[in-house]
């Protein structure tokens, strides 16, 4: 696995990888005093799943926190720019608003304490390199490129700037308690 190997490397002794579903998670209920989920969310199927089974993990006043990139709150918005995210990478299902992010945190049981975003400027050639497929670049580029320069947005600021297609990927970190 590569999470082990990279433990050894760091020379970390005191980590145990169980590999596992996060819609099924392989351990009892209230196990762990935190949780963390890293750029995951957008490829769950079911993230409100997801999070709950997080949530059964969690001991009372345990903590959840969640780092991802976060889609637009309009709904054509957010459905152009995962259309994107999809035609780079097709394990990508869908980025969540901030808002149904936080819907689904309190659906689980948890109490959202903070919910700090950040934009990260991206250009499209450094983002593209981030795939294992590089057949998908060319077309990328034509349809980011078209779409910047009809005014098209999509919600990441798609835009032109001299030779390069930029846009801006707003993630956030977010964090919520398990009251009971």
């Amino acid at each position: 696995m590569r999470a082990e190997q990279r433990c050894a490397q760091a020379g970390l002794k005191n980590v145990r990888c169980v590999p596992g579903r996060a819609e099924a998670l392989p351990f009892e209920d209230a196990s762990f005093d935190a949780v963390v989920s890293r750029s995951a969310l957008h490829h769950f199927l079911e993230p409100g799943v997801t999070l709950r089974e997080m949530t059964r993990v969690l001991k009372p006043g345990g903590r959840l926190v969640t780092v991802d990139v976060t889609a637009s709150e309009d709904e054509s918005e957010a459905a152009l720019h995962n259309a994107l995210e999809i035609m780079r990478d097709p394990s990508h299902v869908r980025m969540l608003p901030r808002s149904e992010l936080r819907k689904h945190l309190e659906d689980a049981g948890l109490r959202v304490v903070t919910c700090t975003p950040w934009v990260n400027r991206r250009e499209l050639g450094e983002w593209l390199k981030i795939t294992n497929a590089p057949e998908r670049a060319g077309p990328l580029k034509v349809v980011m490129g078209e779409l910047a320069r009809r005014g098209a947005g999509a919600g990441i600021n798609l835009r032109i700037e001299g030779d390069s297609i930029r846009f801006d990927h707003t993630a956030a970190l977010t964090l919520a308690i398990k009251d009971s």
